[in-house]
């Protein structure tokens, strides 16, 4: 499994009610912009992805392939695709799709596709009930008829009873319970409905009743009850395509041809779907790149998209600058306004020479434990000194070796 050298609950604080009164009150951090080490977690993400050229190629109807070493932000990169998705980029009416594959039976043997797909469809009507509830019109301007049929679908394929993610909305009046559910990343999106149209929502999707799945319908196979649903999505809600983000597939096992083999159900019907106006996106480890063979046939050619990200130790500093940034409202952008003189100077071009390997999750990591050691020295008061960047550097060298599980990013 792949792991980060050092576990976040070693490496950080609790983000508790004193430490967020210290970052605000004193530092002027409205977030802990190194809480999170897992992008995956971090709804502030969006906000300050460094981009790498990387957009481009994912965005557009073609099967991508983005690759990054573990920890090199494949997820950040995921959700900066996600959210387009979600908010119409460039007027286009594109539904996405995260799956997370599900954990195999065993490492190294080949999924079972019924449970493969089976887990596709919980995603998919997953991704369904979040995007009818942020844009609730795309629900409620259909005909009875239509409805029901969303309805049932729902039903069918949702991990969990729709009635309990409907009370969920309905009492909190927002989409939380479900970003919570599925995707805390998509927290903070422009335009959420407000409460009386969430709880709206929730109303007339109960209003429609409980559509009992038909016999036939059950007895279609996964991958087929899949394609269908993709017709519901562009029929019925007239969506343009479909773009199938896949990321975490690095979760259960470090091994590449492993990998490779648990996404062999999707590998091997890239053509089938794409003529279906599905589009997969993958986000993978760059180990994996020189394995992607069917046939001897290369997957990554053309109408195929590639990326491989790589990173420095100016874009690393970068990743630090952006996040200081965004999380003080551009008050500043560096560590030193917020140290005392006797820190190093500049404090991330200090901070960076240590980190091995240089990706943003260790980077992060580093940061991060900055703070810490100022927490457990003085506690939750004043500005950042010398002692503790020393401490930080001292805590993270000598932690080397040890290697904690982490999900995929």
């Amino acid at each position: 499994m792949y792991g980060l050298t050092l576990s976040q609950e070693i490496a950080h604080v609790p983000y508790t009610e004193p430490k967020q009164r210290w970052l605000r009150e004193e530092l002027g951090l409205q977030f802990d912009p190194f809480e999170h080490l897992d992008a995956g977690a971090d709804p502030h993400l969006p906000e300050y992805l460094i981009d790498h050229g990387a957009f481009e190629i994912l965005w557009g109807d073609w099967s991508s392939f983005l690759f990054a070493p573990p920890g090199g932000g494949k997820t950040a990169f995921r959700v900066r695709l996600m959210r387009a998705c979600r908010v119409g980029h460039e007027g286009r009416e594109v539904f996405p799709i995260l799956f997370r594959p599900p954990r195999p039976v065993e490492e190294g043997v080949p999924p079972d596709e019924k449970e493969f797909f089976r887990a596709l469809l919980q995603e998919a009507g997953a991704g369904l009930l979040f995007q009818l509830a942020y844009q609730p019109y795309r629900f409620l301007e259909l005909p009875p008829l239509l409805r029901r049929q969303i309805r049932q679908t729902l039903e069918e394929t949702l991990p969990a009873p729709l009635r309990y993610y409907l009370l969920q909305m309905e009492e909190a009046g927002s989409l939380e319970p479900l970003a919570q559910a599925f995707d805390p990343t998509a927290r903070g999106l422009p335009a959420e409905p407000l409460p009386a149209t969430v709880r709206s929502f929730c109303r007339a999707l109960s209003g429609n009743g409980h559509v009992p799945a038909t016999q036939a319908s059950l007895a279609l196979p996964p991958d087929r009850r899949f394609l269908l649903l993709a017709q519901l999505l562009f029929q019925t809600l007239r969506y343009e395509s479909v773009y199938l983000l896949i990321d975490g597939a690095d979760a259960y096992t470090q091994n590449p041809r492993w990998i490779v083999r648990l996404l062999e159900p999707l590998l091997t019907r890239m053509n089938e779907l794409t003529q279906q106006k599905i589009f997969p996106k993958f986000f993978l480890p760059d180990d994996v790149a020189p394995l992607l063979e069917q046939n001897g046939r290369s997957l990554l050619t053309e109408p195929t998209k590639m990326a491989i990200i790589q990173w420095d130790r100016d874009s690393l500093v970068a990743i630090v600058q952006d996040r200081l940034y965004i999380a003080s409202e551009g008050m500043y952008n560096g560590l030193e306004a917020i140290s005392s003189r006797d820190a190093p100077r500049p404090a991330e071009e200090y901070l960076v020479g240590f980190v091995t390997p240089p990706v943003p999750r260790e980077m992060l990591l580093l940061v991060g434990r900055v703070f810490t050691e100022h927490i457990l020295r003085v506690g939750p008061y004043g500005r950042l000194e010398g002692r503790d960047f020393e401490a930080a550097v001292q805590w993270y060298t000598g932690s080397r070796g040890r290697v904690y599980p982490c999900p995929g990013g």
